[in-house]
């Protein structure tokens, strides 16, 4: 009788070390009988070897760094999984490869995090993802995404045609990432890389690579249009984490979703995320969004996680100028937070989590799965109410003295921001004359002036006072106001 063999593992990555050493790591098997693991190479031919072993690894490992090899050569790694019967599966696809240095440079190098190496995709707008792995950020010019045909490493390196105009190849912007219609591909094992340049034009001569599988008949990871949106389905295993990605097609917004071992309720399953969902749960007034929002699912039919477990999920958001505020919204970006629907009370709940200002991105914690939204909330008082720019001179063309009021531009005008939901907002001059009034309740928290009275001419140059009121409470606060045209 035959005894089958355990599965492989997963997600190996290459990565070139000082010393002509390179480190690999992977994610374990899901198999819960695992002895060992055998690693492979190609002594730098090209070619793995599968019946000589490199070395092997116990059970627990998931890491493992040669010996100094020569200098200079590419080499080429496979991992297979040994099971307590000493069976070893026999995949050919969880490969990746590197190249052996003398000195790793502090040159910026960029590595493909997404699709994980060894999986089997297919789709029309793959998310391919890279990560700025050495060097600094603000280094970074450009990442370009190639692929070649794995059958050789004589075939050439082709450019990834990107499917959506907002993300062009190369990428010039953080997070980098680019779509990639496969559907039309042969089926077939290929080799993928992202080539980093620095400022100054120097690309990596020797970016590390991984391998995939292009299946459409049985694949493991599928990305399809969706409306103005991505629908990602990808198998995971309840034994071992698992990590799923997708992009926007539509904004500088990559989704990370981890969900812990032992938090499904079924050996398996398929997690599905769906950016830019057409249908939304309503939101209260008192929430502001950038208009971010996942919608992310189990199939299996799970929406609470097991064991108490808790998934972590990631969320960017755009601010390509760096000035605090998310772009095309006006939001401060340490006011966001993520809130799940919860479709139990039919109310957004924040989740506990925090925003990473130098990255761009918030993080938070969630017990299950459901509608995702970035929200500012309004404040709960009116003690740290902000009016700016003080002084208000939108004609001198410096943006950070204020701009002339634009409907379209959430960061023109005059801004009262870290309000509370129900208030009032009056403008008075200093000798006490009122020109302008708002009651807006239900606000997000924020309100722009677009510096006219209450007839609709704008306020001359002058010296002007705002009485803030919350009206839920009756408490006041009073701001100054300058306005020099």
């Amino acid at each position: 009788m035959d005894i089958p063999g355990p599965e492989a593992p997963s997600n190996l990555s290459a990565t070139s070390l000082t010393g002509r050493r390179i480190r690999l790591d992977w994610t374990v098997s899901p198999s819960t009988n695992v002895s060992h693991y055998n690693i492979y190479y190609d002594s730098g031919t090209g070619v793995i070897d599968y019946a000589v072993r490199l070395s092997s690894v116990s059970a627990s490992s998931s890491t493992f760094t040669t010996d100094p090899l020569v200098a200079g050569v590419t080499y080429k790694f496979g991992v297979r999984t040994v099971d307590d019967n000493n069976v070893e599966e026999l995949n050919t696809n969880v490969v990746a490869s590197a190249t052996a240095l003398d000195s790793v440079s502090s040159a910026v190098q960029a590595a493909i995090k997404v699709p994980q190496s060894g999986r089997k995709v297919t789709g029309n707008r793959l998310t391919v993802v890279a990560e700025i792995v050495q060097g600094n950020l603000s280094s970074v010019k450009s990442v370009r995404f190639q692929y070649r045909n794995a059958i050789s490493t004589s075939n050439p390196w082709v450019d990834i045609v990107a499917a959506t105009t907002q993300h062009p190849n190369p990428d010039l912007e953080s997070p980098y990432f680019v779509h990639w219609d496969v559907s039309s591909f042969a089926e077939g094992n290929y080799e993928l890389r992202a080539v980093a340049t620095n400022t100054s034009d120097g690309s990596d001569p020797s970016p590390p690579t991984i391998f995939i599988t292009i299946d459409h008949a049985d694949p493991e990871s599928e990305e399809i249009v969706s409306g103005s949106g991505i629908r990602k389905r990808q198998r995971v295993n309840g034994t071992v984490p698992n990590t799923v990605q997708v992009g926007d097609p539509q904004s500088a917004v990559v989704t990370n979703v981890t969900v812990p071992a032992n938090a499904l309720s079924s050996s398996s399953t398929t997690l599905r995320l769906l950016t830019a969902p057409s249908s939304l749960p309503q939101v209260p007034g008192s929430l502001t969004s950038p208009d971010i929002f996942t919608e992310i699912t189990l199939e299996n039919g799970q929406t609470t996680l097991s064991n108490s477990q808790q998934a972590t999920i990631t969320i960017d958001y755009p601010d390509a100028n760096g000035d605090g505020l998310v772009d095309d919204s006006g939001l401060k970006e340490d006011r966001l937070a993520l809130y799940r629907f919860n479709t139990g009370t039919n109310r957004w709940d924040k989740l506990a989590g925090s925003v990473d200002t130098l990255s761009k991105r918030i993080t938070a914690q969630t017990p299950g799965f459901s509608v995702f939204g970035l929200f500012a909330p309004a404040a709960a008082d009116l003690s740290d109410v902000l009016v700016y720019p003080v002084p208000w001179v939108p004609n001198d063309g410096k943006d950070d003295n204020g701009k002339p009021f634009n409907p379209s531009d959430s960061t023109s005008g005059i801004i009262f921001d870290n309000l509370t939901p129900n208030l009032k907002i009056e403008v008075f001059t200093v000798t006490g004359e009122r020109v302008w009034e708002r009651s807006p309740n239900g606000s997000s928290g924020r309100v722009q002036w677009d510096v006219k009275n209450s007839s609709g001419r704008e306020v001359a140059s002058g010296g002007y006072f705002a009485v803030i009121t919350d009206t839920s409470t009756g408490n006041k606060v009073t701001r100054k106001i300058a306005v020099i045209r």
